[in-house]
């Protein structure tokens, strides 16, 4: 019989790969799994707070997390390259090439688990691609970052108003057309502001519509007092490099057009040859594994996964976490030819917070008396990310992260 050690690849290292990746490599001496992990990106971020770097309210160097340093340290391989090609017969996976690493890589696997994630869905509105800021990654993080920085700067210089419209209302409209208005308010306060005015469009009847009512009224309030205009029922049916067009032919002008609505599995997998959603995610079952494959497995957004009650799991980062700490768990046994249990996935609420003019908060079952509110919302939306950077960066790493960022705030946090 042969010692050789199961080669597991993992393509994207957000949060489910990352976190997977993290506890099967540190389990290394007790599984005889030999782990690989695959990025397009070179560095880790949490993807919930894209929209602060994406505005300059936060530092990105201080947040990131470096794949080569952490694989070596977590018992796991790094591999650059994002996936182009994918033949199943062979168990072979090709990543393209980047920076540094001109040549196309195919790495062997005997069990390929697929994390890499979603984007925004457009719907087919014409325009959008081509003119619309999204911030679905890193890179399209630092994009807009500039953008955004070389906007106010042109505005500052030439004195012409800033118009910021973001299509969807969800977690991330809301949240990043709050930090716009904190990036706004800071730099009026130290008098080199433009005139910024937003917009938040939403095509359904409410903002938040995955949050009880109160807390999309709440919302919806708060947003209005801060100035910015919150259009709900709107339909936008095309982009272009000036704003939007509405059913009806209205115009929403924008300096900086922005989609946030929808999701959608990346185009990479249209050729897989795997049965996918409406939406283009991956089925799977309820061990994880993708239908008609058992060698692969699929989580995160970029997998359609039903709880026992046969409801959609959510692409939330809660959702993920769960699915990989559970495969972790369980993947070993499952190559040896044990049954891996069913996942059951465990709703325990969720928040959004604006930056710091106002939060909400859910747990899930357990209300206790009603939705969490303000500082508490707050307080809780960070120490989510905190018990996120404890478990990636171990405990000494993850404290002195925080206590670094804590510095960090107090002596000024960066500003653009």
């Amino acid at each position: 019989m042969s010692d050789r050690r199961h080669r597991i690849l993992i393509l994207g290292g957000g949060i489910a790969g990352l976190e997977l990746a993290t506890r099967l490599g540190r389990a290394r001496r007790r599984n005889a799994l030999d782990v690989t992990l695959a990025d397009r990106n070179l560095v880790y971020v949490w993807k919930p707070m894209l929209h602060t770097f994406a505005t300059g309210m936060a530092r990105l160097g201080r947040q990131e997390v470096g794949f080569l340093a952490h694989a070596a340290e977590n018992g796991y391989r790094f591999a650059p390259g994002a996936l182009v090609a994918l033949d199943r017969a062979a168990r072979k996976a090709v990543l393209a090439p980047v920076a540094g690493h001109p040549e196309r890589v195919a790495i062997a696997y005997d069990a390929l688990v697929l994390a890499i994630g979603s984007r925004v869905n457009d719907f087919g509105t014409p325009g959008v691609a081509q003119h619309c800021a999204t911030i679905d990654d890193l890179a399209d993080a630092e994009a807009f970052h500039a953008r955004f920085r070389d906007t106010l700067i042109e505005a500052h210089a030439t004195g012409k108003p800033v118009h910021v419209a973001i299509v969807g209302g969800g977690a991330t409209g809301v949240e990043l057309a709050a930090e716009i208005k904190q990036a706004a308010d800071r730099l009026s306060a130290l008098r080199q502001g433009a005139q910024i005015s937003l917009s938040l469009i939403e095509t359904g009847d409410r903002l938040l519509p995955h949050f009880p009512e109160a807390i999309s009224a709440s919302a919806t309030r708060t947003l209005t007092a801060l100035g910015i205009a919150v259009r709900t029922k709107t339909k936008v049916v095309s982009a272009d490099a000036q704003g939007f067009t509405i059913d009806g032919g209205d115009r929403i002008d924008s300096t900086l057009p922005v989609w946030a609505a929808g999701v959608k599995a990346p185009g990479v997998l249209d050729g897989l040859g795997l049965p996918r959603s409406k939406t283009g995610q991956i089925e799977v079952d309820s061990d994880l594994r993708a239908t008609g494959d058992p060698t692969v497995f699929a989580l995160g957004d970029c997998a359609r996964c039903t709880d026992g009650a046969g409801q959609a799991v959510p692409a939330t980062a809660q959702a993920a976490r769960e699915q990989a700490i559970h495969l972790a768990r369980h993947l070993d046994g499952a190559l040896a030819g044990a049954q891996v249990p069913a996942f059951r996935y465990r709703d325990r609420g969720a928040i959004v917070a604006l930056g710091d003019y106002n939060g909400w908060g859910t747990l899930g079952r357990y209300q206790f008396g009603g939705a969490l509110r303000g500082l508490t919302a707050r307080t809780l939306h960070a120490l989510l990310y905190r018990r996120h950077q404890f478990e990636v960066l171990g405990i000494r790493r993850g404290l002195l992260t925080w206590t670094a960022d804590a510095l960090d705030r107090a002596a000024g946090s960066r500003l653009l």
